[in-house]
């Protein structure tokens, strides 16, 4: 018998569900009829997006919890028409996404004989939740809703011998009518952007908190010094990330502090014979330069240390009232083994941080692994700030649990930072935010792997230690950014001399491809002809590919590439020519997918001073004089200044070289 067989013999036990008054054959499922769409959208919609909407967000709790009997023997045929039924609504519709995969992929799972592999209906890969995540739809709920989908007790046995406080925690009456979300039954934009989450080790679909704005907080800077190439590599990837989500229609609320309390900074201060403020008011100012320079944006806030006191003194005193934390001498300290999750982020026990745990001389915290939340202050001349433990400053952890909650709001979608503040400095933001709030802190952390010198570690002991204002002095600011981007974000990244001017010959590629559609575009007439339009129509597939690229967890290698080989069919089609319309619309592709990498920002200086300008006319009498051998001298002493004449049909093109 096959599955189309097995939906005849259940008709009528799901008859309630369509009430279609019709049975679809296999070809039916994706052309519906204009008759038999609006039949199904009226009377069948709600039921298939309930269907639709339920199942992918507790398939992992249900396969998990085996004393649940969910759906028994030929049920599963009812899924899969269901699920097939969703496809040719959706293609109605003109839907991006219906996710029905999901609903087939549940039912191959719990019905593998009923699938083959081989056939269109075999099991698709599904994401599943992570492990203790808490279901947006509880079991028992779901367990009610399938009933009554599928037709109730007549066409679905439900056995629930688990009782609901172990699925759920809590008890729950079976909801009397649920409301699906619009935008998840069916997507007419793009599909979602994947994520690497890293605390779930999982790429992830990135769906915000709140559809209307998406909360990004990054960490920012210790000013006591200019940043290092190490710092700029987080600057740069999630000022990319933040210009992709914008590319893509949201709107972004981008935090980024500044660390202008800390050790360092006291300690410059005394080198520099200055007060704290002084040094990190100054840095603060080389901080900006620097990232002009490398076509990072302001973030939407960059909130201090110093100007949220109160915010942060409250949020101590919130953990300190709730039993987190203690004062000892002044001090106060978080308690690290009164929050149950301690070690989610970073993936590490507490018995194994026990192990290298010690507590120094001066320290008086009752356990080796509590750390710092207010320090009281050790000498008069210290900087330091009243607060209900005597007058001292804040900890470097809870700033930016203080600062993501009063600029954002207590849970975010995405908290980003490098490698190296995973443990401790995130893993301990977490126990705060979550500890004080009582609820999850970010939705997604993000971040990027480290830079090596030369294949060895970056550190200050090796002297390889570079800071991005003595590299802008060999390299462009975009060569920087164009390097930085040059691999994925989460891998290692090498920097050498060697492969800065590798960046730096990419970069030149790309520019001279802008230059050149710009002199086509100044030079040129007319609009695109009908074999223009077909071209141009091709380099959809290369924007195609640098979307889907970045859409793979923010993949810049691989959009890189894409760009490149738009560069490369744009410079293919243009070569003997083109008109100014296809010019302006090549121009505007080009340089819509540079600006998300934030490259080709920088406009080319095409003046001439008048000895070149000279030069250069003197080439064109020499050239209309068949004086060949002059033409040639004067191109290669032009050349000689870095400056190549290109010979167009439209005219003389100036290319300066990088």
């Amino acid at each position: 018998m096959n599955a189309h067989e097995l939906f005849l013999d259940f008709m009528p036990a799901i008859s309630v569900v369509f009430k279609l008054g019709f049975i679809p054959s296999e070809d039916e499922i994706y052309e519906l009829t204009d008759e038999q769409y609006d039949s199904y959208k009226q009377q069948g919609g709600d039921v298939a997006k309930r269907l639709y909407t339920i199942i992918p967000k507790n398939y992992k709790y249900l396969t998990q919890t085996s004393e649940v009997g969910l759906l028994t023997g030929p049920d599963a045929s009812v899924l899969m028409k269901a699920a097939e039924f969703l496809r040719g609504y959706a293609k109605k519709e003109g839907c991006v996404s219906d996710r029905s995969d999901d609903i087939l992929a549940f039912a191959a799972e719990r019905f593998p004989s009923y699938f083959s592999e081989g056939t269109k209906f075999a099991k698709p890969h599904l994401k599943l939740l992570r492990p203790g995540e808490t279901p947006p739809t509880p079991q028992v709920e779901w367990l009610s809703l399938i009933s009554n989908v599928l037709g109730g007790d007549k066409a679905l046995t439900v056995k629930i011998a688990a009782k609901e406080e172990k699925l759920t925690g809590k008890a729950h009456e079976p909801p009397k009518a649920f409301v699906p979300h619009p935008n998840i039954f069916c997507s007419k934009g793009e599909p979602p952007m994947k994520i690497y989450n890293t605390l779930t080790r999982e790429k992830e679909d990135f769906v915000p908190l709140d559809e209307n704005e998406v909360k990004i907080y990054v960490c920012g800077p210790t000013v006591y010094n200019f940043f290092h190439i190490g710092n700029a590599r987080p600057f740069v990837v999630f000022d990319t990330l933040r210009k992709y989500m914008e590319y893509k229609g949201y709107n972004v609320n981008f935090v980024q502090n500044f660390t202008d309390v800390d050790d360092k900074i006291i300690n410059r201060a005394k080198e520099e014979g200055a007060s704290a403020s002084e040094v990190s008011e100054k840095y603060i100012g080389e901080y900006y330069k620097d990232a002009a320079a490398l076509n990072i944006r302001k973030a939407t806030a960059h909130p201090k240390v110093t100007e949220n006191m109160d915010e942060i003194v409250g949020f101590v005193r919130g953990l300190v009232g709730k039993g987190f934390a203690y004062e000892t001498g002044g001090d106060v300290y978080y308690s690290t083994r009164q929050f149950d999750g301690y070690g989610k982020l970073s993936k590490q026990r507490i018995e194994d941080l026990e192990i290298g745990a010690r507590i120094e001389a001066s320290e008086k915290k009752k356990d080796p692994l509590d750390f710092a939340l207010w320090k009281a202050r050790k000498a008069d001349d210290e900087i330091a700030w009243d607060s209900p433990w005597g007058m001292g400053r804040p900890g470097w952890h809870i700033e930016c649990s203080a600062m993501s909650r009063k600029y954002l709001a207590e849970t975010i979608d995405i908290h980003a930072g490098g490698q190296d503040l995973i443990f401790p400095h995130h893993e301990n933001e977490i126990a705060q935010s979550e500890a004080e709030n009582g609820k999850p802190f970010a939705k997604y952390w993000m971040h990027n792997g480290y830079i090596t010198i030369d294949d060895e570690k970056m550190s200050k002991s090796k002297g390889n230690f570079f800071m991005v204002r003595d590299i802008l002095k060999d390299f462009s600011g975009e060569a920087i950014r164009f390097f930085l981007l040059s691999g994925h974000y989460r891998s290692p990244l090498n920097f050498s001399d060697a492969l800065m001017e590798q960046a730096k010959s990419g970069l030149a590629r790309l520019q001279n491809a802008k230059s050149n559609l710009k002199h086509l575009v100044q030079t040129g007439s007319g609009e695109m002809t009908a074999g223009e339009k077909t071209e141009y129509e091709k380099f959809g597939l290369h924007k195609d590919s640098f979307v889907s690229a970045m859409d793979d967890d923010l993949n810049t290698a691989d959009a890189v590439s894409a760009v490149f080989e738009l560069v490369t069919a744009i410079n293919t089609a243009v070569k003997d020519g083109a008109s100014k319309g296809f010019a302006e619309k090549s121009l505007e592709l080009l340089q819509s997918l540079t600006d998300v990498l934030g490259l080709l920002q920088d406009e080319a200086d095409e003046s001439v001073d008048g000895e070149i300008a000279a030069l250069i006319e003197e080439r064109q009498r020499a050239r209309k004089e068949k004086n060949f051998a002059r033409a040639d001298e004067i191109r290669d002493l032009l050349k000689e200044r870095g400056i190549t004449l290109k010979d167009t049909p439209q005219g003389v093109q100036i290319v300066r070289e990088p």
